[in-house]
């Protein structure tokens, strides 16, 4: 119900529209450059620092993708991070235009040292400024927009130059994404 009257999303919301983004790029035939973290274990409620970075490092260097999405949720506020582990690059998208904490930061950063992924010790953080919402439960649908985004501009390498929108996403946007990811969910629940 939250999802249909624009309240903030809970994380559920945002586990089913990562199987759709999952699907989106194996439709598209691009799931081999595209992977997901699980929004569930990336956050820090019930689960341990060290459970965290095993996730991820793990996750990522058996996954072999360009490009992880990783849709987290500090508060009830989320963010993305988009992980390039052969550049070596995080991007960070925060609607409301924040950096990411220092938690977060190490996380990734050592669950990518930990497991090799990366060949230099230094990650990149990028913070890019896109699409900065108005309201303050927005987040979930603009993790969801951005995510979107990225498949549909099916690139890994440079998106700080491809994400300098700074305009809200319109409710024709959210609508749009609200409406894929509806239509997902019933096929789902149908079986088809």
């Amino acid at each position: 119900m939250e999802f249909l009257s624009m309240q903030e999303l809970c994380i559920t919301i945002i586990q089913c529209f990562v199987m759709f983004a999952n699907s989106l790029c194996c439709d598209r035939q691009i799931d081999d450059r595209f992977g997901f973290l699980c929004p569930n274990v990336v956050q820090s409620v019930g689960n341990t620092r060290e459970d965290r970075i095993s996730y991820i490092g793990s996750t990522i260097k058996e996954g072999n993708k360009q490009c992880w999405l990783a849709p987290i949720r500090e508060g009830n506020h989320w963010t993305l991070c988009a992980i390039c582990p052969k550049s070596n690059i995080i991007y960070w998208f925060d609607s409301l235009g924040g950096e990411q904490n220092d938690d977060i930061e190490k996380i990734f950063t050592e669950a990518l040292e930990m497991y090799h992924i990366i060949r230099e010790k230094n990650t990149k953080w990028l913070r890019l400024n896109y699409r900065h919402q108005l309201g303050y439960k927005e987040c979930g649908y603009y993790v969801m927009g951005y995510m979107y985004d990225i498949i549909d501009l099916n690139r890994v390498h440079l998106l700080d130059t491809h994400f300098k929108n700074l305009e809200c996403y319109t409710q024709e946007d959210i609508n749009f994404i609200r409406n894929m990811w509806s239509d997902f969910f019933l096929r789902l629940m149908r079986g088809t």
